[in-house]
Protein backbone atom coordinates (compact mmCIF):
# COMPACT_ATOMS: atom_id res chain seq x y z
CA UNK A 1 0.00 0.00 0.00
CA UNK A 2 1.11 3.57 -1.14
CA UNK A 3 2.49 5.43 1.93
CA UNK A 4 0.02 8.88 1.38
CA UNK A 5 2.49 11.08 4.19
CA UNK A 6 5.00 11.30 1.87
CA UNK A 7 5.21 12.58 -1.93
CA UNK A 8 5.95 10.03 -4.61
CA UNK A 9 9.57 10.07 -6.24
CA UNK A 10 8.64 11.78 -9.37
CA UNK A 11 7.31 14.82 -7.75
CA UNK A 12 10.50 14.84 -5.73
CA UNK A 13 12.92 14.77 -9.09
CA UNK A 14 10.27 17.47 -9.99
CA UNK A 15 10.74 19.48 -7.10
CA UNK A 16 14.56 18.88 -6.87
CA UNK A 17 14.85 20.46 -10.58
CA UNK A 18 13.48 23.24 -10.09
CA UNK A 19 14.91 24.00 -6.80
CA UNK A 20 15.75 27.41 -7.72
CA UNK A 21 12.73 28.67 -7.27
CA UNK A 22 13.00 30.64 -3.90
CA UNK A 23 8.84 30.91 -2.94
CA UNK A 24 5.86 29.96 -5.50
CA UNK A 25 2.46 32.03 -4.80
CA UNK A 26 -0.41 29.05 -6.00
CA UNK A 27 -2.73 32.05 -6.18
CA UNK A 28 -0.74 34.04 -8.95
CA UNK A 29 1.10 31.43 -10.46
CA UNK A 30 4.31 33.70 -9.60
CA UNK A 31 7.76 32.69 -8.64
CA UNK A 32 10.66 34.36 -6.88
CA UNK A 33 13.90 33.69 -7.94
CA UNK A 34 17.19 33.73 -5.54
CA UNK A 35 19.33 35.42 -8.30
CA UNK A 36 20.06 35.89 -12.22
CA UNK A 37 21.62 32.53 -12.20
CA UNK A 38 18.78 30.82 -11.21
CA UNK A 39 16.50 32.08 -13.60
CA UNK A 40 18.96 31.26 -16.38
CA UNK A 41 19.18 27.62 -15.01
CA UNK A 42 15.00 27.71 -14.43
CA UNK A 43 15.22 29.05 -18.12
CA UNK A 44 17.17 25.75 -19.54
CA UNK A 45 15.15 23.74 -17.84
CA UNK A 46 11.69 25.21 -19.36
CA UNK A 47 12.98 25.20 -22.76
CA UNK A 48 12.91 21.26 -22.54
CA UNK A 49 9.12 21.12 -21.61
CA UNK A 50 8.27 20.36 -25.07
CA UNK A 51 4.46 20.41 -25.64
CA UNK A 52 3.78 22.31 -23.08
CA UNK A 53 5.47 25.64 -24.82
CA UNK A 54 4.59 26.95 -28.08
CA UNK A 55 6.81 25.98 -30.99
CA UNK A 56 8.98 29.18 -31.19
CA UNK A 57 9.80 28.76 -27.46
CA UNK A 58 11.23 25.01 -27.67
CA UNK A 59 14.77 24.43 -26.98
CA UNK A 60 15.30 28.49 -27.24
CA UNK A 61 16.48 29.13 -23.64
CA UNK A 62 17.56 32.72 -24.11
CA UNK A 63 14.01 33.13 -25.43
CA UNK A 64 12.52 31.44 -22.39
CA UNK A 65 14.62 33.80 -20.19
CA UNK A 66 13.01 36.58 -21.88
CA UNK A 67 9.93 35.26 -21.14
CA UNK A 68 10.79 34.37 -17.54
CA UNK A 69 12.10 37.84 -16.65
CA UNK A 70 8.73 39.24 -17.91
CA UNK A 71 6.60 36.71 -16.08
CA UNK A 72 8.80 37.93 -12.75
CA UNK A 73 8.00 41.70 -13.70
CA UNK A 74 4.08 40.87 -14.03
CA UNK A 75 4.16 38.37 -11.43
CA UNK A 76 1.97 35.50 -13.17
CA UNK A 77 2.93 31.70 -14.41
CA UNK A 78 5.89 31.88 -17.23
CA UNK A 79 4.45 28.67 -18.34
CA UNK A 80 1.12 30.29 -18.74
CA UNK A 81 2.63 33.68 -20.29
CA UNK A 82 4.82 31.41 -22.56
CA UNK A 83 1.45 29.82 -24.02
CA UNK A 84 0.11 33.73 -24.58
CA UNK A 85 3.19 34.63 -26.79
CA UNK A 86 3.06 34.71 -30.61
CA UNK A 87 5.41 35.15 -33.18
CA UNK A 88 4.59 35.65 -36.96
CA UNK A 89 7.66 34.34 -38.28
CA UNK A 90 10.92 32.53 -37.31
CA UNK A 91 13.64 34.93 -36.00
CA UNK A 92 10.77 37.63 -35.84
CA UNK A 93 9.99 39.36 -32.73
CA UNK A 94 7.86 37.57 -29.75
CA UNK A 95 4.17 39.44 -29.23
CA UNK A 96 1.83 38.78 -26.32
CA UNK A 97 -2.06 38.60 -26.69
CA UNK A 98 -3.72 41.70 -25.60
CA UNK A 99 -5.07 39.97 -22.41
CA UNK A 100 -1.22 39.74 -20.86
CA UNK A 101 -1.31 43.74 -21.07
CA UNK A 102 -4.88 43.81 -19.14
CA UNK A 103 -3.47 40.91 -16.30
CA UNK A 104 -0.09 42.89 -15.86
CA UNK A 105 -1.90 45.89 -14.97
CA UNK A 106 -4.22 44.01 -13.13
CA UNK A 107 -1.15 42.88 -10.81
CA UNK A 108 -0.01 46.10 -10.61
CA UNK A 109 -2.98 47.45 -9.13
CA UNK A 110 -4.62 49.10 -12.07
CA UNK A 111 -7.94 48.16 -13.31
CA UNK A 112 -9.39 49.61 -16.59
CA UNK A 113 -12.93 50.34 -16.98
CA UNK A 114 -14.13 50.69 -20.95
CA UNK A 115 -16.99 53.23 -22.48
CA UNK A 116 -17.91 53.13 -26.36
CA UNK A 117 -18.97 56.09 -28.70
CA UNK A 118 -20.24 56.17 -31.75
CA UNK A 119 -21.74 53.30 -34.49
CA UNK A 120 -20.85 49.99 -35.91
CA UNK A 121 -22.12 49.03 -39.48
CA UNK A 122 -21.77 45.74 -40.76
CA UNK A 123 -21.81 45.27 -44.24
CA UNK A 124 -22.08 41.86 -45.68
CA UNK A 125 -18.80 42.41 -47.73
CA UNK A 126 -15.85 39.53 -47.59
CA UNK A 127 -12.82 40.95 -45.95
CA UNK A 128 -9.35 40.50 -48.02
CA UNK A 129 -5.75 40.84 -46.82
CA UNK A 130 -3.18 42.41 -49.37
CA UNK A 131 -2.41 38.86 -50.70
CA UNK A 132 -6.36 38.59 -51.79
CA UNK A 133 -7.06 35.76 -48.94
CA UNK A 134 -10.13 36.02 -47.25
CA UNK A 135 -10.22 37.44 -43.79
CA UNK A 136 -13.73 37.30 -42.65
CA UNK A 137 -17.03 37.01 -44.22
CA UNK A 138 -18.25 40.41 -43.38
CA UNK A 139 -16.72 43.82 -42.98
CA UNK A 140 -17.25 46.59 -39.83
CA UNK A 141 -17.14 49.48 -40.41
CA UNK A 142 -18.27 53.02 -38.88
CA UNK A 143 -17.21 55.83 -36.04
CA UNK A 144 -17.29 53.08 -33.09
CA UNK A 145 -14.36 54.10 -30.70
CA UNK A 146 -13.26 52.78 -27.37
CA UNK A 147 -12.07 54.74 -24.14
CA UNK A 148 -10.21 53.12 -21.42
CA UNK A 149 -9.95 54.90 -18.12
CA UNK A 150 -8.72 54.29 -14.86
CA UNK A 151 -8.90 56.76 -11.60
CA UNK A 152 -5.32 57.16 -9.81
CA UNK A 153 -4.51 59.03 -6.84
CA UNK A 154 -7.98 60.92 -7.47
CA UNK A 155 -6.99 61.46 -11.20
CA UNK A 156 -8.92 60.08 -14.25
CA UNK A 157 -6.64 58.85 -16.92
CA UNK A 158 -8.20 58.41 -20.18
CA UNK A 159 -6.77 56.88 -23.36
CA UNK A 160 -8.67 57.52 -26.43
CA UNK A 161 -8.59 54.96 -29.55
CA UNK A 162 -8.93 55.85 -33.26
CA UNK A 163 -12.77 55.21 -34.65
CA UNK A 164 -12.79 51.71 -36.16
CA UNK A 165 -13.19 53.36 -39.95
CA UNK A 166 -9.76 54.95 -38.78
CA UNK A 167 -7.57 52.16 -38.09
CA UNK A 168 -5.88 51.16 -41.36
CA UNK A 169 -4.46 47.87 -40.51
CA UNK A 170 -7.57 44.89 -39.38
CA UNK A 171 -5.80 41.99 -40.21
CA UNK A 172 -7.12 39.81 -37.38
CA UNK A 173 -10.92 38.35 -38.36
CA UNK A 174 -11.84 39.67 -35.03
CA UNK A 175 -11.93 43.10 -36.10
CA UNK A 176 -15.18 42.13 -38.16
CA UNK A 177 -16.62 39.36 -35.98
CA UNK A 178 -16.25 41.35 -32.52
CA UNK A 179 -15.31 44.84 -33.27
CA UNK A 180 -15.87 46.04 -29.74
CA UNK A 181 -13.51 43.46 -28.12
CA UNK A 182 -10.32 44.73 -30.68
CA UNK A 183 -11.76 47.81 -29.46
CA UNK A 184 -11.03 47.23 -25.94
CA UNK A 185 -7.84 45.60 -26.62
CA UNK A 186 -6.39 48.51 -28.58
CA UNK A 187 -7.34 50.83 -25.53
CA UNK A 188 -6.05 49.13 -22.89
CA UNK A 189 -2.54 48.39 -24.66
CA UNK A 190 -2.45 52.50 -25.80
CA UNK A 191 -3.61 53.28 -21.99
CA UNK A 192 -0.72 50.64 -20.45
CA UNK A 193 1.96 52.38 -22.97
CA UNK A 194 0.62 56.23 -21.82
CA UNK A 195 0.13 56.29 -18.19
CA UNK A 196 1.88 53.18 -17.14
CA UNK A 197 5.11 52.58 -19.47
CA UNK A 198 6.91 50.91 -16.55
CA UNK A 199 4.93 48.41 -16.75
CA UNK A 200 4.60 47.31 -20.23
CA UNK A 201 8.36 48.32 -21.02
CA UNK A 202 7.86 48.05 -24.86
CA UNK A 203 6.41 44.78 -25.02
CA UNK A 204 4.11 44.33 -28.45
CA UNK A 205 1.44 42.88 -29.18
CA UNK A 206 0.39 39.93 -31.47
CA UNK A 207 -1.35 42.65 -33.52
CA UNK A 208 2.16 44.64 -33.47
CA UNK A 209 4.15 41.65 -34.73
CA UNK A 210 1.39 41.03 -37.34
CA UNK A 211 1.90 44.26 -38.84
CA UNK A 212 5.75 43.77 -38.57
CA UNK A 213 5.89 40.73 -40.61
CA UNK A 214 3.79 42.06 -43.06
CA UNK A 215 6.60 44.46 -44.36
CA UNK A 216 10.54 44.46 -44.67
CA UNK A 217 11.22 47.79 -43.38
CA UNK A 218 15.24 46.96 -44.21
CA UNK A 219 16.65 50.31 -46.01
CA UNK A 220 17.10 48.32 -49.85
CA UNK A 221 20.99 49.12 -49.28
CA UNK A 222 20.99 46.53 -46.48
CA UNK A 223 19.19 44.00 -48.00
CA UNK A 224 21.70 43.52 -50.61
CA UNK A 225 24.53 40.82 -49.95
CA UNK A 226 27.30 42.09 -47.86
CA UNK A 227 29.81 41.17 -49.92
CA UNK A 228 28.34 43.46 -53.01
CA UNK A 229 27.82 46.09 -50.00
CA UNK A 230 31.70 46.06 -49.26
CA UNK A 231 32.45 46.26 -52.99
CA UNK A 232 30.32 49.08 -53.93
CA UNK A 233 32.42 51.68 -55.45
CA UNK A 234 32.85 55.55 -53.75
CA UNK A 235 30.07 57.43 -55.45
CA UNK A 236 30.73 59.54 -58.63
CA UNK A 237 32.02 63.33 -58.74
CA UNK A 238 28.68 64.58 -60.09
CA UNK A 239 29.57 66.57 -63.17
CA UNK A 240 27.96 69.50 -62.72
CA UNK A 241 27.91 70.69 -58.49
CA UNK A 242 25.73 73.65 -59.73
CA UNK A 243 22.92 71.51 -60.51
CA UNK A 244 23.10 69.68 -57.37
CA UNK A 245 23.49 73.20 -55.75
CA UNK A 246 19.81 74.14 -57.07
CA UNK A 247 17.91 71.30 -55.54
CA UNK A 248 14.61 72.66 -53.71
CA UNK A 249 14.80 72.21 -50.21
CA UNK A 250 12.72 69.45 -48.76
CA UNK A 251 10.17 71.22 -46.64
CA UNK A 252 10.89 71.49 -42.64
CA UNK A 253 7.48 70.06 -42.33
CA UNK A 254 8.85 66.52 -43.19
CA UNK A 255 12.11 64.66 -42.17
CA UNK A 256 14.10 64.68 -45.36
CA UNK A 257 14.11 61.12 -47.30
CA UNK A 258 10.25 60.09 -46.01
CA UNK A 259 7.64 60.60 -48.56
CA UNK A 260 3.97 60.91 -48.02
CA UNK A 261 3.52 57.53 -49.25
CA UNK A 262 6.09 55.86 -46.96
CA UNK A 263 4.79 57.53 -43.99
CA UNK A 264 1.12 55.96 -44.77
CA UNK A 265 2.17 52.58 -45.84
CA UNK A 266 4.88 52.02 -43.40
CA UNK A 267 3.56 53.90 -40.07
CA UNK A 268 2.53 51.21 -37.59
CA UNK A 269 -0.24 52.13 -34.85
CA UNK A 270 -0.69 51.38 -32.12
CA UNK A 271 3.47 51.82 -31.50
CA UNK A 272 4.95 53.78 -28.54
CA UNK A 273 6.55 56.11 -31.26
CA UNK A 274 3.14 56.46 -33.09
CA UNK A 275 1.16 57.28 -29.68
CA UNK A 276 3.74 60.06 -28.98
CA UNK A 277 2.49 61.59 -32.70
CA UNK A 278 -1.06 61.62 -31.70
CA UNK A 279 -0.02 63.43 -27.97
CA UNK A 280 2.20 65.79 -29.88
CA UNK A 281 -0.55 66.99 -32.36
CA UNK A 282 -3.35 67.38 -29.19
CA UNK A 283 -0.57 69.62 -27.74
CA UNK A 284 -0.83 71.75 -30.51
CA UNK A 285 3.23 70.94 -31.64
CA UNK A 286 4.24 71.64 -35.26
CA UNK A 287 4.76 68.40 -37.13
CA UNK A 288 8.19 69.93 -37.61
CA UNK A 289 8.98 68.67 -34.54
CA UNK A 290 8.82 64.91 -34.91
CA UNK A 291 11.49 63.61 -32.30
CA UNK A 292 13.36 61.01 -34.32
CA UNK A 293 15.81 61.35 -36.59
CA UNK A 294 15.19 60.09 -39.84
CA UNK A 295 18.79 58.40 -40.40
CA UNK A 296 19.47 56.97 -36.48
CA UNK A 297 15.65 55.81 -35.90
CA UNK A 298 13.65 55.72 -39.50
CA UNK A 299 10.77 53.45 -37.94
CA UNK A 300 9.98 55.78 -35.22
CA UNK A 301 9.93 58.63 -37.34
CA UNK A 302 7.63 56.94 -39.94
CA UNK A 303 5.50 55.97 -36.58
CA UNK A 304 5.27 59.47 -34.73
CA UNK A 305 4.05 61.17 -38.51
CA UNK A 306 1.74 59.00 -39.23
CA UNK A 307 0.30 59.62 -35.57
CA UNK A 308 0.11 63.00 -35.73
CA UNK A 309 -1.22 63.05 -39.25
CA UNK A 310 -3.92 60.69 -37.62
CA UNK A 311 -4.64 62.68 -35.15
CA UNK A 312 -4.79 65.50 -37.34
CA UNK A 313 -7.54 63.72 -40.05
CA UNK A 314 -9.54 62.93 -36.65
CA UNK A 315 -9.56 66.43 -35.74
CA UNK A 316 -10.07 67.89 -39.03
Amino acid sequence: MTDQSSPPAAIDKVALSVSEVRTFDPGLGAYTFNNLGDVVRFADLMSKAGEMLPEHLRQKPALCLAVTMRATQWRVDPFALAQETYQAKPGGPIGYQAKVFTAALNNAGVRLRYRYEGEIKMLDKPVTSYKGNEIAKRTATGNRKCIAYAVIDGDTLEYETMTLDQITIKNSPMWHNDPDQQLAYAAGRGWARRHRADVIMGAYSDDEVREMSMKDVTPADERRPLAERLAKPAPEKPAEPEIIDQRPETPAEQPAGLSDEEIERDGFPGSQAFDHGVAAFEDGKPESDCPYDIDAARQEALDWLLGYRQAERARG
